[in-house]
């Protein structure tokens, strides 16, 4: 992989790119949501921060929560040509980062991150093809747009393909 066929997807925001390019992020308790579309090899990811946009904000960042970033991405590749019945969805993060408070605390965001993206997901009517959610690190991802698979470092963990 070269470094300059890498796009680095920072904290809320979203891309799309085609084949030889990379989609890189790194999350801790924010959701990697990556769509892919094999016909075209147009790959897109958000990078979701948060599960719900305020509702009294009259403008916002559409990729920083799940609510929004979902359809969000969703349009994006449907404009870039990608049709809807073909996407390959993945969803990885959502750890808890500070595994020693309680489940029930706003410390635990990552558990209501995957929460509302699934939610999100169900409500387009997209199936997750695969996943890698969870845990108590975090983890660097890049997507190969050639062949749709995802490359997954635990930090401190180890690596695996999705």
């Amino acid at each position: 992989m070269n470094e300059g066929n890498i796009i680095n997807v920072n904290m809320a925001a979203m891309h799309t790119a085609r084949a030889p390019f990379h989609l890189r992020t790194i999350l801790g308790s924010c959701i990697g949501v990556f769509f892919y579309e094999p016909r075209m090899k147009l790959g897109g990811m958000a990078h979701i921060l948060l599960p719900d946009k305020p509702q009294d904000q009259r403008s916002f960042n559409a990729a920083k929560y799940a609510d929004s970033g979902v359809p969000a991405l969703l349009e994006l590749m449907l404009s870039e040509g990608a049709l809807k019945r073909n996407l390959i969805c993945k969803i990885c993060g959502g750890a808890k980062m500070f595994a020693g408070f309680s489940a029930n605390t706003i410390s635990d965001i990552g558990s209501r991150n995957q929460a509302a993206v699934i939610c999100a997901l169900d409500g387009l009517g997209i199936r997750t093809h695969a996943k890698d959610l969870g845990g108590s690190t975090g983890r660097k991802i890049v997507a190969d747009l050639e062949t749709g698979l995802i490359k997954i470092t635990h930090f401190n963990v180890g690596e695996k393909i999705i």
